[in-house]
This record gives structure tokens, C-alpha cells and sequence, in this order.
């Protein structure tokens, strides 16, 4: 018998699923992918671990602008990075920003925390 809860749930990155982490704490695991929302406009899309779990997670627009001042603009500057999931009021709907941290463990090779490289990557 499988456990269905597995099918029901979203693989992207949701406002319930941050809100029911224990910890907020995630990797990004990619450099994204550009795509289109379903306004047809443009996003990029990351794998992410955060929970556990590896998930997808498209970037608002303050996220990257955080990420860019922070980080860089060039994406594949974020790969193994640490981000914190946080929740905040956007036009009176909680919406998810994702602040990357700067910690000892960035330096960290993935396999140490229990995250697979992402596909290609020699680190």
C-alpha cells in the first residue's frame, strides 16, 4: 500500500509547506531554469532541499533582487548556497521570500549534509 500523502503534495516550494517546516534552513541546489509562469511571464525556477525534501522554487521578484545584492546576479553563483524560508504579507496574502545566509557550512560539499550534487556538478 503507498502512502498517498506523497502524490497530494506540491513540488514546489508553497506557503503551507514553510509554514509547517521545523526548520526553514534550505540549499539551493541548481543554478534554475528559466520559465513561464502562467501569466506567461518570465521566472526562474530552482531545486531547492529545505525539510527534507527536495523541492522547486521560483523566486519573486524582492528574492532576487535580495539574491542578486547579495550573492551576485549570475545563478550559478547560488549553487550550495543556504537560504532561509521566510513568510511575509504581500497585498494581504502571505507570500515566501527566501534570504540567503551566510554561514560556516557554505563551503560545505553537499554529500556532507546529505544532499545529492546536482546532476554535472564536480564540487
Amino acid at each position: 500500500m503507498a502512502d498517498m500523502k506523497e502524490y497530494a503534495e506540491s513540488e514546489f516550494v508553497t506557503v503551507e509547506f514553510v509554514k509547517n517546516l521545523k526548520s526553514n534552513v534550505g540549499r539551493i541546489l541548481d543554478p534554475g531554469t528559466a520559465t513561464l509562469n502562467d501569466k506567461g511571464q518570465k521566472r526562474m525556477q530552482f531545486r531547492v532541499h529545505v525539510g527534507g525534501k527536495e523541492k522547486k522554487y521560483s523566486p519573486n521578484k524582492s528574492t532576487v533582487e535580495l539574491w542578486g545584492e547579495r550573492l551576485g546576479w549570475d545563478s550559478n553563483n547560488y549553487v550550495g548556497r543556504l537560504i532561509e524560508f521566510e513568510l511575509f504579507e504581500y497585498k494581504g496574502k502571505d507570500a515566501i521570500m527566501a534570504v540567503p545566509k551566510k554561514t560556516s557550512t557554505d563551503d560545505v560539499p553537499l554529500e556532507f549534509i546529505g544532499v545529492k550534487k546536482p546532476e554535472g556538478e564536480t564540487q
